[in-house]
């Protein structure tokens, strides 16, 4: 491995030619070839029909169609998209000029746009993926280049902050990320939602940030304060009276760069439903609270305030990490005090619901039961 200087960023290379490659080759079905020749970016792993080479995770392969037609160069992962592809051209060496030249592409882009030179933003994302939102049209393409962004909020220290922050001290955003509560929401929940935007601050204090993110309830005076539900200036939890059980938590940003601009999250009425079931049925062994068709306001807030969380992320730009929960070892999911300490798993953002593996002698209160904020 070397690095590679492009513009001033850096990016690991593994120097190779195609000839490197040639034996390491991924064969797709029948007719799973069609995807590639609309110039789709990625290979998912129920069109492969084989895999010739033994190759690790993140070398270069060979994608060919059943008869052995080349079809695209791309680097193979575990996962449900088991190839990027980085071209569809044959003869182009994945080398270290492939590499300066997808750089210095990225870098023009960014540059016509403003973001390399220009006072809007301290920091922009010059390398990112294939997809979300943003693609690179220009004469010489015979199809489209996707282009994937980074999502997430602008942070900025006071300059009088700066110093601080380099210091490992913790400073306040100039504009610190605000979500209002819908004045439609039943009154009883509103503390329970705040609290699950609250939580996320001891997230951002790990990245030297105080007071970072917060939700407040909508201003009784907003029309004279100029405000609106549907200024693009405001993030609000939405409430929809609706009998879907859901939760969402989208975002808008900005195309060009990544930047979250506002949210609206909306929560269902009957997500209460949702919730009330999954506890009941995972917990109701070890939580005598949940063993009766009417939670009590705490527990259901408790409930709500996790859903709040959960969403609020996905506005941060995280997705799901259904992965987390592989990193608690099974046999602390019944240690109290370990399990009251850390949590059942390490992110908010998994799908691990409630901690169902405790039993009732091992005596596990909420805290080793709810999921949580971990840091």
């Amino acid at each position: 491995m070397k690095k590679q200087k492009v513009t001033n960023c850096y990016l690991p290379l593994k120097i190779a030619n195609a000839s490197f490659f040639m034996d390491k080759i991924v064969v797709l079905k029948r007719g799973k070839e069609e995807s590639l020749r609309r110039f789709h970016p990625w290979v998912f792993s129920g069109a492969i029909h084989h895999i010739e080479g033994q190759p690790d995770e993140g070398d270069i392969v060979r994608v060919e169609s059943s008869e052995g037609d080349f079809l695209a160069w791309g680097h193979v992962q575990i996962g449900s998209i088991a190839v990027r592809i980085l071209t569809f051209h044959e003869d182009e060496p994945i080398d270290a000029a492939f590499w300066r030249h997808r750089l210095s592409v990225a870098y023009d882009v960014r540059r016509s746009i403003g973001l390399a030179m220009g006072t809007q933003t301290d920091s922009y994302r010059l390398v990112h993926g294939e997809a979300n939102g943003y693609s690179m049209f220009s004469d010489d393409q015979q199809g489209v280049e996707s282009i994937r962004f980074i999502t997430r909020w602008r942070l900025e220290a006071r300059p009088e902050d700066v110093e601080k922050q380099k210091r490992g001290e913790l400073v306040e955003p100039i504009k610190p990320i605000v979500y209002y509560i819908d004045p439609a929401t039943p009154k009883q929940w509103r503390k329970y939602l705040i609290a699950g935007v609250n939580d996320w601050q001891k997230a951002f204090e790990q990245a030297g940030w105080k007071n970072a993110i917060h939700a407040e309830e909508w201003p009784e005076n907003a029309e004279e304060l100029g405000m609106s539900l549907e200024d693009a200036r405001f993030s609000v939890i939405r409430y929809l009276a609706s009998p879907i059980a859901n939760a969402y938590g989208p975002n808008v940003h900005d195309p060009r760069s990544g930047e979250i601009i506002e949210s609206q999250i909306g929560w269902y009425h009957n997500v209460m439903t949702l919730v009330h079931d999954w506890y009941q049925i995972q917990a109701g062994a070890i939580d005598p609270r949940a063993r009766t068709f009417k939670y009590s306001e705490e527990l259901m807030g408790d409930l709500i305030r996790f859903v709040s969380s959960h969403e609020v992320g996905h506005t941060l730009g995280l997705r799901h990490n259904k992965g987390s929960s592989s990193f608690t070892p099974v046999e602390k999911l019944r240690d109290k005090e370990w399990v009251e300490a850390h949590g059942h798993t390490v992110s908010i953002m998994d799908y691990a619901r409630f901690n169902y593996v405790a039993q009732p002698e091992d005596n596990i209160t909420k805290d080793g039961i709810y999921p949580r904020i971990n840091t």
